[in-house]
């Protein structure tokens, strides 16, 4: 990660470096219907499965270690890809840490088992589960009591197996759940290895949801995310991030081998717009990467990625830098 900072401070458009995190898709297909999801509401993406063959053009011998670490997740639940364990079975030989993020309702004990058979590294369950009522009026079509025991049975056999996944437990933290989040964090914090608590995101702009906190963390900073993370959608095309809208894309890897296409001229370029006037989509999201990594950075001791002292060092001189503007 300190390559990654380093080079956003140095604006470098050519990096030297091979993504830190890789987004990719297995699934574009839900059997959810959550209100803070943008995903039918975003157009160009198509709807598929990510076949093995796509998977193989992104890790393969030529791109060993071209990621280190891959999350299976997307516009859609990758449990929907009956490829999943294949999938990690493949990127684990060419990624140092491979897991996925869920929204648990297919995750039943044999799936588990099989997942953490296959050598999952990581697993983040996306549960805003403060009550049935809330939970179910935010994850429309998903059911409380199966999606909290299928956690639980998650992490027993974690434990059983001794399999070393580490689990994580995401709420977003909105009017509905805001007031019960220290009694849910508290019972959870208990259970899995960690919980995270994520404002919502409005997708740039394009969802309009009394959900949505306007004043949310607008953006005072360039987007640090094509820095450091690379995004491949279920059909192999590489985007700038899971909530791109725009035309733009920076190639697709069953046509471009991904080394390439990380350093080509229409990532580079895309690097330097946003470091000067970047697009009205990337102007009105209400995500702060940059700030979001650099506290994670600073303030969680098991962070997402394993950071350096010196790159915690320099986050705290940004996050200095950051509080000026």
């Amino acid at each position: 990660m300190y390559k990654a900072i380093f080079a956003f401070n140095h604006k470098k458009l050519k990096l030297s470096y091979s993504p830190i995190l890789g987004s990719l898709e297995p699934s574009n297909l839900c059997n959810l219907n959550c209100v803070m999801c943008a995903r039918d509401t975003i157009s160009g993406r198509g709807s598929g499965l990510m076949s093995v063959e796509t998977l193989r053009n992104v890790i393969n011998v030529e791109n060993r270690n071209v990621i280190r670490t891959v999350d299976f997740t997307g516009h859609g639940e990758p449990l929907l890809n009956p490829k999943l364990e294949k999938f990690i079975k493949i990127a684990k030989p060419f990624a140092r840490k491979v897991g996925l993020t869920t929204n648990s309702t297919l995750l039943s004990k044999d799936r588990a088992k099989s997942l953490l058979d296959a050598g999952l590294d990581f697993v983040s369950f996306s549960f805003e589960g403060v009550s049935k009522e809330v939970y179910e009026s935010i994850r429309v079509g998903a059911n409380y009591e199966t999606v909290f025991q299928n956690i639980h049975d998650f992490v027993a056999l974690n434990k059983k197996l001794n399999s070393g996944c580490k689990t994580f437990l995401i709420i977003v933290d909105s009017p509905l759940t805001h007031s019960s989040l220290p009694k849910f964090v508290d019972y959870w914090a208990g259970i899995v290895d960690e919980v995270r608590i994520m404002g919502i995101h409005d997708w740039g702009g394009v969802l309009d949801s009394s959900l949505v906190e306007k004043s949310y963390s607008h953006r005072k900073l360039p987007c640090f995310e094509p820095w450091y993370h690379i995004y491949v959608r279920w059909n192999g095309d590489v985007v700038p991030c899971c909530v791109w809208e725009g035309k733009t894309k920076f190639g697709n890897v069953n046509e471009e081998p991904m080394p390439k296409i990380w350093n080509n001229s229409i990532y580079q370029k895309f690097r330097a717009s946003l470091l000067s006037s970047p697009t009205d989509h990337c102007r009105s999201c209400n995500l702060d990467m940059l700030g979001d990594v650099f506290s994670e950075a600073v303030t969680v001791p098991h962070a997402s990625f394993p950071f350096h002292k010196s790159t915690v060092s320099l986050a705290k001189r940004f996050i200095t830098y950051r509080s000026r503007l």
